[in-house]
């Protein structure tokens, strides 16, 4: 938060009007894809020190990146509103900037999360050689009532393998154990990285919209600012205007005709589906 107040206020010293759309693009992805990576390997590498220093890192570049956009999107939106001169797209980049800086410190909450559970399976395989008979307890009255119950039940073999899934996946559900049965060990499968859930939700987002956008602003470019749709439609043209018509053909077209925006909403639509899924899912019992 502080570096994207402070990159923000640092921004406004600088002329909009002078920045290229395209390098602000070029910019924007080159920086999410690094501070994504950065997320990624805190949060699969061995959680510890290093993995710390690239949350923290990925958080200090989230806020940069953030607070570097806020200028250029009001200066943008005031001139154009949403649409013209690639305000949309700088809008998008903006709204992603945002996620990330939420993103940021989910990735420190993972990687704290995996060194708590780290501890915990730690402390259940102390002394446990896979076997409950050989299992210790805190009271050997305890121990005895429960090991009668499970040999007398016939299930002593299914108590083992469910204790072994859930220290390898973090947890044991009869869902899991079919699973693990089926395929073998599935190692932190019942461990959830928040951070990477947000990243792959907004990134499905952010390719979609950004087709859908990209569209639109080449749209609004070659029929309103420039009129070169208008040019190419009236014919009688020379080699210049035959060869820029023909790159420009598809842009020209209404966006109700063109395949790819339909495909990109249809993205949009699958992430906004699949979020409401995930958040109404019953947990495993």
């Amino acid at each position: 938060s502080i570096f994207a107040v402070a990159c923000g206020f640092w921004s406004h010293q600088f002329e909009v009007a002078t920045w290229s759309s395209r390098d602000l693009e070029y910019y924007a992805d080159a920086s999410v894809a690094f501070v994504a990576l950065l997320m990624f390997l805190s949060v699969n590498i061995k959680p510890g020190l290093v993995a710390h220093l690239l949350a923290c890192t990925a958080c200090v570049l989230n806020g940069v990146f953030f607070g570097l956009q806020l200028h250029p999107t009001q200066v943008r939106c005031t001139r154009n509103g949403f649409f013209g001169e690639d305000t949309s797209l700088q809008l998008l980049d903006t709204l992603v900037g945002f996620a990330l800086c939420v993103a940021g410190p989910l990735s420190e909450v993972d990687v704290l999360v995996r060194i708590d559970q780290t501890r915990e399976a730690e402390e259940l395989r102390n002394g446990y050689t896979g076997k409950l008979q050989d299992a210790r307890s805190s009271k050997p009255e305890d121990k005895e009532h429960i090991q009668a119950e499970v040999f007398a039940s016939g299930l002593a073999d299914d108590v083992d393998g469910a204790i072994q899934v859930l220290l390898e996946s973090g947890m044991s559900t009869p869902t899991l154990r079919l699973v693990v049965s089926r395929v073998g060990s599935l190692h932190r499968a019942g461990h959830v990285n928040w951070s990477m859930l947000c990243q792959s939700w907004v990134f499905w987002l952010y390719t979609s919209f950004k087709r859908i956008f990209t569209f639109f602003e080449s749209h609004w470019d070659y029929n309103v600012a420039e009129d070169s749709c208008s040019i190419c439609e009236a014919g009688h043209l020379d080699s210049y205007w035959s060869s820029r018509c023909n790159d420009i053909a598809e842009f020209c077209r209404d966006p109700v005709e063109v395949l790819d925006v339909w495909a990109a909403c249809f993205g949009a639509v699958l992430a906004l589906i699949w979020l409401v899924l995930f958040a109404k899912l019953s947990l495993d019992s």
